[in-house]
């Protein structure tokens, strides 16, 4: 599963938008964790010229984030942490109105 799709369903779920200017990178497995998508470099930088100043995404290892902030997440409930109300986000929730 992508974590941008988990973003999405979890956005869905709680009825909270995801923070602006965020975009999700990553590979979610069966147990949660939150793996490198290939072309990691390439998605950074796709994401700095869509205007994307923050990317969730697995710790790097290798490529840079290209300017674009990085919010390490290892597992997806690290990574929508802002729809859920757990743990620490760092953008402020954006409650859709009903």
């Amino acid at each position: 599963c992508d974590l941008a799709i988990a973003a999405a369903l979890a956005s869905a779920a709680a009825g909270v938008a995801p923070p602006a200017g965020v975009a999700f990178v990553g590979e979610v497995s069966l147990t949660g964790s939150v793996r490198m998508a290939p072309a990691m470099a390439q998605r950074f930088a796709a994401a700095r010229a869509a205007g994307i100043t923050t990317v969730y995404a697995p710790p790097a290892d290798g490529p840079s984030s290209d300017g674009v902030a990085l919010v390490p997440v290892r597992h997806v409930g690290e990574a929508v942490s802002w729809a859920t109300g757990r743990g620490k986000a760092d953008a402020t929730l954006h409650r859709r109105s009903a």
